[in-house]
């Protein structure tokens, strides 16, 4: 092809979506609402697949190929329905909960809590520690996402949110459990 001004470009072939759409990568969570004993008063019946946030694009990127620092890790508990995989920051949602109020505050993930799960149907998977919020005080709190983001309080960048199946409510003494997993293809 030539453009109006005579520069040459070359044909470069349209990459075309693989037949199966599969991406690149698969964060999943299993979400739970568990009673003060100990049984589970709910829980997902499958693993509910990501929204990777442009922030968290960008920081595994800047992490991986430019050999940046890998910021601190926190998971958090949204009550919102209108997360937007392009909201950058935890100000641009709803949180559950104030960190640090009614038995909740936000869990710092750390690298030791990831294992190496090898390869899982030809591609390498990491689970994650279980999580636990809670048990809840004050007042209930609904929940319809869990998330990933970068500080203990306050409007860090938000990497990553898993919603829940369906909006759940984690009644006073319960506990919300959550547990991650990456599929990397």
């Amino acid at each position: 092809m030539t453009r109006p001004d005579g520069i040459r470009i070359p044909h470069l072939p349209q990459r075309r979506p693989s037949a199966s759409g599969r991406r690149t990568h698969l964060f999943m969570a299993m979400h739970a609402v568990v009673e003060p004993d100990g049984s589970v008063a709910w829980q997902e019946d499958d693993w509910g697949v990501n929204a990777l946030h442009d922030a968290g694009e960008q920081s595994m990127l800047n992490v991986y190929l430019r050999e940046q620092a890998n910021p601190t890790k926190f998971l958090a508990l949204l009550n919102d329905a209108t997360v937007a995989e392009t909201d950058g920051t935890m100000s641009a949602v709803t949180e559950a909960k104030t960190p640090g109020s009614d038995g909740y505050s936000r869990q710092q993930i750390l690298s030791t809590d990831w294992t190496d799960n090898g390869l899982v149907g030809g591609d390498y998977r990491f689970s994650a520690a279980e999580e636990t919020f809670g048990p809840i005080s004050g007042t209930a709190m609904t929940v319809t996402h869990s998330a990933i983001c970068t500080t203990s309080t306050g409007a860090g960048l938000l990497l990553a949110t898993l919603a829940t199946s369906a909006t759940t409510t984690v009644a006073v003494n319960q506990s919300f459990k959550v547990i991650f997993r990456w599929t990397q293809q």
